[in-house]
């Protein structure tokens, strides 16, 4: 079909988003100074050209030639020289016609993803909270065949498979993941297994920024990278050492209860952190059982400025935990449940990837 393009009178002031911001006016009204009441003319249908405005074509011109930070306008001169797209008026009633029913689809779509969140939510709640309960093995085994007949349909966002994973750390501490015997296990607090070693606060004249200059010095969580510490800095001083293996958490500030695991035979940490040594226990049965315990660390800690967490906190912390030869086989039963999880990670990921490959092609081929 032929096109024609004209000059046109528009409103003179827009937001960021002009989605909303545009309407056909029903009726005679009275209009305030925030509102510009226009009319189309040469063969233009004022719903079609409501379209236009509501475009991402027409954002882009706006927000190229608006001026003003905090009430953003679009000035009377370019408005009036802004270019649009006109075809006929035929065929400009059949694009209101298609876009409307688009629209009404886009609703419906996102309505039923409301629902569909809202129903997943709770159909989730209900089986999660039903295994986090299971008080024994075989109670566990009966909740599990209840996920099992929705496993495809529960893990199929990440969230939810973030949520399963921390419940599987859960019930392996509690001793139901395994099968193992809850009686063969001691009570005892944190204290009477662990070293504790508090961080201390360096001056800039006792750091350096050159690598190898003494040890690694950590100052915070910003340094301590997706698997292991990532200092910056190095230091002679050694008034806090933490050894390789040790757990460290972040004790004071926004990132109270994160947790690494030190790889460097020796490093400095600064009094943001903790080092917690297994003493009689096993190490990564102990890093488990304290990803358990960040949302408790974090629930004790105190301050608004800078919350916190104390020596105590961690010390007096009372856990049950199994003989050695159980936490070894928790640790590895745990891993391989882990690893599944970054299986359906990575399904996840490529399979969104495959639907937005697929959508651009689609959109590539109506274009």
């Amino acid at each position: 079909a032929c096109r024609h393009v004209y000059p046109i009178n528009l409103p003179t002031r827009f937001r960021e988003d002009p989605l909303n911001k545009v309407a056909v006016a029903h009726s005679d009204g009275v209009c305030t100074t925030e509102i510009l009441p226009f009319r189309g003319y040469g063969g233009i249908d004022p719903h079609y050209l409501r379209t236009v405005i509501q475009s991402p074509y027409f954002l882009a011109y706006v927000n190229a030639k608006s001026y003003g930070m905090k009430m953003p306008r679009l000035g009377t001169d370019d408005g009036r020289q802004a270019w649009i797209p006109l075809p006929p008026l035929a065929e400009q009633h059949r694009i209101v016609a298609r876009v409307e029913e688009l629209m009404k689809l886009c609703d419906a779509l996102e309505q039923n993803g409301r629902l569909a969140d809202e129903q997943h939510a709770r159909l989730t709640s209900t089986l999660f909270d039903a295994l986090a309960a299971s008080e024994s093995a075989h109670a566990l085994a009966e909740n599990w065949q209840r996920v099992a007949e929705h496993f495809d349909l529960l893990l199929d966002r990440p969230e939810v498979i973030d949520e399963f994973e921390a419940l599987v750390k859960r019930l392996a501490v509690a001793g139901v993941l395994h099968g193992g015997c809850t009686a063969g296990r001691l009570t005892t607090r944190l204290g009477d297994i662990i070293e504790l070693v508090s961080g201390q606060h360096l001056s800039p004249t006792e750091y350096s920024t050159s690598a190898g200059d003494g040890v690694p010095y950590l100052t915070g969580p910003a340094e301590f990278g997706e698997r292991s510490p990532m200092p910056t800095r190095w230091t002679r001083e050694r008034r806090a050492i933490s050894r390789a293996g040790d757990i460290l958490i972040t004790v004071k500030g926004a990132g109270v209860g994160k947790l690494n695991r030190n790889r460097f035979p020796e490093l400095a940490i600064s009094r943001q952190l903790m080092a917690v040594r297994a003493r009689a226990i096993d190490g990564d049965y102990l890093a488990l059982v304290f990803e358990t315990l960040q949302g408790e660390f974090l629930s004790k800690a105190v301050g608004i400025a800078i919350p916190g967490i104390s020596r105590d906190d961690i010390l007096n912390k009372v856990i049950s935990f199994p003989p050695p030869a159980e936490q070894v086989e928790i640790v590895t039963q745990v891993q391989q449940l882990r690893d599944l999880c970054a299986d359906l990670r990575q399904g996840l990921t490529e399979a969104r990837e495959t639907q937005s490959r697929l959508a651009d092609a689609l959109v590539a081929e109506v274009t």
